[in-house]
């Protein structure tokens, strides 16, 4: 049995002890750790963490998790290293759920079915020790050749374990939960006992997780092939490839020739093809199986997809050939991503302050393995998105396809050492293994766009900038795999601005490499885009992580800003009463903290006004019912001090970990805008649109009518509701005024309108603020990429995208609070034209306006007060503006129709009057009639516009999270 001291509650110093060992170990070469820091097939160095600011029980999971490479893990083809990469990082979840209250099992997406009762022991520590003896039961199961080095790394830390499963565990029989329960119970709740029973349960699914790893799926029941196909799937033959077929056949994937350089020759077999349709999901909604990647545009011959990737291989430089070698290995690329998040985390000063906070941890253990499990599940489940389109398209390789070619001379990269030369195009190879599965689509260009969506909406959920380098490990002068001692000539580090930009880097690697066609990278993007969002948002469900309350964000940038916004909001409070508009302008743009927010971004200007709010009514809540949570909140960010000091604001340069010597930085050109946008601007849905159209015809109407008995009267359908207050005179009367139509009128619409609104609330609420977003995206990306021919690793702009920390609550309250505003702003509207002088003498306002224009100018400033505190972002600006303008000329049709007119005391607003024609026939004439520059419209309704275009993207969004909540 493992020792007292694991289980004990006053379990960690002991284990603090064997963690510091380790810790001492890995700084010191020459220590007994040689399978950890030795070098993997393909792969280099083990790739380090920082060694401040992380829980020193995540080093125990990293080390096992290097251990296990190489013999173990790197033997696999791709998928299934993948799978046992995510298997290896369910364990270590499961121990975490297993001792809590409240952590859901990854797997079942439940509370664990055997859970530790004893509050005492839900401790990071004994945590650790439970993944730690789970990882040798499951290794000892699933891939005994890498028991050795696992089990030589947790002795050489001092870390006690069992290498086999007790019996009576073994014995249970699968799904017996109470059998496995009362063993728990009999063993104390010991990390031993309970890292046997996760590794069990999850080895029992394993078996059923549809990738058949004993091979029996299919009734075999002796001599079984571990992951054999169940499916019937057969590559065509390769004496068929000859014959004269269809396009179809043609094009179908053909099994290439390998060897081990030791004189055996094989025929490649197709990997797992089954597991597109058998394998489970670990997070993704099984639904978007439906999805297909859209048919790929090659040539019935695919002569000119071939010589174009015979060109690109000839343009190989040493930069490119280490990107296809590294991107080549995932368990490699992952391994970066994470050690650049924690770097990231720690020079951002990240302070975890949700998930097991512990003093001076940026990284706790638990959101550290919650992130891992969560970035190897969407790995995972982007192979099975893949594999399915790779069997029903089962496409043919290049490789085979310029080897066709026969003797026909091609010039191209001539394999390692030779570089460019001309030969036989029979003798053609990729870059590096082609592996042994068919083209369409990428399924690395799939896992990249799974990542890259991951990470974005995990690490702005979790209140962390996802604008981070990707910084992989140096390759030393020859430190090539497939050209050793020659590639590259001088070192390299591969450093990308951020995921976008590495993902983007990652998939054409696999263009570079002659492993594919053209069409396989946007085909494998367009079929995984928006997915691993989806996977991020099911696994912070895990942990019950809620996001709708203002404070969760929990960056030390968000507290800083709290205390100096509130400050200064306060301070400068007494100048908005000036009548110096200069005085207000500068004190305006003063208010959040400049010096936290860049320059114009006014999503953070936003989120800096909102803290404010927020902070002041806490604050005068607290005497009344005191929260801890909230007090100890506002003891930080009053006192930001204590918070020590930040380079998180300093430049990218102040970090040891970015900053080398004699380094070639890659970069590849992308913004802040574009890494959200599958964030801000998700795809248009129909249930969105069906409720902005429900809406827009139901409430608009109502709110429409808040001002339309005193602007206008409807000829077509018209719904006219008298109010029961008004007088006999007033309603018998035919008088055409303004006063008397709105003292008579509580109601004044038509039956044409609600189609009307609901139609413009779909495309005020949705379709334009996405082409607006789409457009300020290709603008950024326009400007980063001018600024990369500076050849450094810039931050690149702000994000003009909605907060993306913001959830559904809030979003409901900023919604109906958007309504209630708009409708307040239109009623004004109602009673500034009944009361003409009103805003003269409220405000002091030059008297070379016109009435009409002051009025304008009160409600404009109101419109753009509403915009600026419910949204911020200028892609709603730059919609509501062109609407304001937009909105009343696209009446003119209706009036001219006589579908309704405005008053003649409203319509004072002659768009066309200076558009004079002499031919009667003219355009104008014929879409507006003949006397189309006496069309009169009202120029109060133009703030009015930019008020409901802001009610009706507040809705769109709020409708969308409400979607994507129902997708999680």
């Amino acid at each position: 049995m493992i020792p007292q001291r694991f289980y004990s509650p006053t379990c960690g110093l002991q284990t603090a002890a064997a963690i510091l060992l380790f810790l001492l170990a890995s700084s010191c070469p020459n220590v007994a750790l040689g399978r950890l820091s030795a070098p993997r097939r393909d792969q280099g160095s083990f790739i380090p963490l920082p060694s401040e600011g992380v829980a020193p029980e995540i080093f125990i999971v990293h080390g096992m998790s290097g251990a296990l490479i190489a013999p173990g893990i790197s033997e696999y083809e791709t998928p299934l290293a993948i799978r046992f990469s995510n298997y290896y990082r369910v364990l270590a979840w499961n121990c975490i759920a297993t001792y809590s209250d409240s952590y859901k099992d990854t797997i079942t997406k439940e509370k664990p079915a055997v859970a530790v009762p004893v509050t005492e022991m839900h401790q990071t520590p004994i945590r650790a020790a439970c993944a730690a003896q789970a990882f040798v039961t499951y290794t000892s199961l699933s891939m005994p050749q890498g028991m050795e080095g696992l089990t030589d790394f947790l002795n050489s830390i001092g870390i006690s374990h069992e290498t086999t499963m007790p019996e009576s565990i073994a014995e249970c029989p699968e799904g017996d939960v109470p059998c496995l329960q009362e063993i728990a119970a009999s063993g104390s709740f010991s990390p031993t006992v309970m890292g046997h029973i996760v590794a069990r349960m999850t080895y029992d699914y394993s078996l059923k997780d549809g990738f058949n790893q004993l091979g029996t799926d299919d009734g075999c029941t002796y001599n079984c092939r571990d992951y054999s196909d169940v499916t019937g799937y057969e590559p065509q033959s390769p004496a068929c490839k000859k014959k004269k077929q269809g396009k179809k056949s043609m094009q179908r994937w053909v099994p290439m020739m390998e060897d081990d350089g030791k004189g055996f020759f094989y025929k490649q077999e197709h990997v797992t093809p089954h597991i597109g349709t058998t394998a489970k999901f670990r997070f993704t909604p099984e639904n978007a199986r439906k999805r297909v990647a859209p048919k790929p545009s090659y040539s019935k011959s695919l002569r000119k997809e071939a010589q174009a990737v015979v060109e690109r291989m000839s343009t190989l430089d040493d930069t490119k050939k280490l990107e296809v070698e590294v991107f080549d290995d995932k368990g490699r690329v992952t391994e970066s991503v994470v050690s650049s998040l924690a770097f990231a985390m720690v020079e951002q000063g990240y302070v975890e302050s949700v998930l097991d906070p512990k003093p001076g941890i940026a990284i706790t253990y638990e959101r550290g393995i919650q992130f891992l499990m969560g970035l190897e599940a969407a790995n995972l489940d982007s192979i099975i998105m893949a594999w399915k389109e790779k069997v029903a398209y089962d496409l043919i390789r290049p490789t085979t396809v310029i080897k066709n070619w026969g003797s026909e001379q091609i010039t191209t990269w001539a394999g390692p050492g030779n570089d460019v030369q001309t030969f036989s195009a029979k003798n053609f190879e990729a870059y590096k293994r082609v592996m042994p599965h068919s083209e369409y689509v990428s399924g690395s260009a799939c896992l990249f766009q799974y990542m890259e969506d991951f990470l974005t909406y995990f690490t702005t959920k979790t209140g962390i900038d996802p604008n981070f380098p990707i910084v992989f490990p140096p390759v030393p002068p020859g430190g090539s795999n497939v050209e050793p001692n020659s590639t590259p000539s001088s070192e390299i580090q591969l450093i990308y601005p951020n995921i976008t930009a590495m993902a983007y880097a990652g998939s054409e690697s696999r263009l570079n490499g002659g492993m594919h066609f053209g069409d396989s990278v946007p085909g494998a993007k367009k079929l995984c885009q928006n997915l691993g969002q989806k996977v991020a948002k099911r696994v912070l469900a895990l942990t019950g992580d809620s996001f709708d309350f203002p404070y969760e964000s929990r960056t030390e940038r968000y507290l800083i800003m709290i205390h100096q916004s509130a400050i200064e909001a306060f301070s400068l409070w007494p100048h908005w009463n000036s009548t110096d508009r200069k005085q207000k302008s500068t004190s305006l743009y003063q208010l959040p903290s400049l010096t936290l927010c860049p320059l114009y971004s006014f999503s953070c200007i936003k989120q800096a006004n909102s803290f404010i709010v927020h902070l002041t009514v806490t604050l005068r809540k607290l005497h009344a019912a005191p929260d801890p949570t909230i007090q100890a909140l506002v003891t930080v960010a009053t006192n930001p001090a204590s918070l020590g000091a930040s380079s998180r604001f300093g430049p990218l340069a102040a970090s040891k970990h970015y900053s080398s010597t004699n380094t070639t930085t890659t970069t590849t050109t992308t913004t802040t805008a574009a890494t959200m946008r599958s964030l801000a601007s998700p795809p248009l849905s129909l249930p969105t649109a069906a409720k902005l159209f429900g809406v827009g015809a139901t409430v608009g109407p109502l709110v429409d009518s808040l001002h339309n008995q005193c602007l206008l009267r409807y000829h077509y359908a018209p719904i006219d509701i008298v109010s029961p207050f008004a007088t006999a005179a007033a309603t018998a009367t035919t008088t055409t005024t303004a006063d008397a139509a709105a003292s008579s009128l509580i109601l004044a619409t038509s039956w044409a309108v609600p189609p009307l609104l609901g139609l413009a609330y779909v495309v005020l609420g949705s379709v334009l603020p996405r082409l607006f977003q789409k457009g300020l995206d290709a603008v950024a990306a326009a400007a980063a990429t001018v600024a990369a021919t500076t050849n450094h690793v810039k931050k690149s702009p702000t994000n003009l995208s909605p907060p993306t920390n913001v959830g559904s609550n809030d979003l409901q309250a900023r919604a109906v609070v958007a309504v209630l505003t708009t409708a307040a702003i239109i009623k004004l509207s109602d009673y500034l034209v009944l009361h003409p002088t009103a805003t003269a003498d409220l405000l002091p306002l030059p008297s070379t306006l016109s009435l009409a224009d002051q009025h304008i100018a009160l409600l404009l400033a109101l419109a753009l007060l509403q915009w600026a505190v419910l949204d911020g972002t200028l892609a709603a600006l730059l919609a509501a503006s062109v609407t304001s303008v937009g909105g009343p000329l696209s009446e003119l049709p209706f009036v001219a129709g006589d579908i309704w007119q405005y008053l003649p005391e409203a319509g004072d607003y002659l768009p066309l009057q200076n558009i004079v024609s002499s031919d009667s026939g003219s355009l104008w004439s014929t879409l507006l009639g003949a006397d189309y520059n006496q069309l009169a419209l009202s120029s109060i309704t133009g703030p009015c516009y930019f008020a409901v275009t802001m009610d009706a993207i507040a809705l769109g969004r709020w409708f969308d999270e409400q979607q994507e909540q129902r997708d999680v």
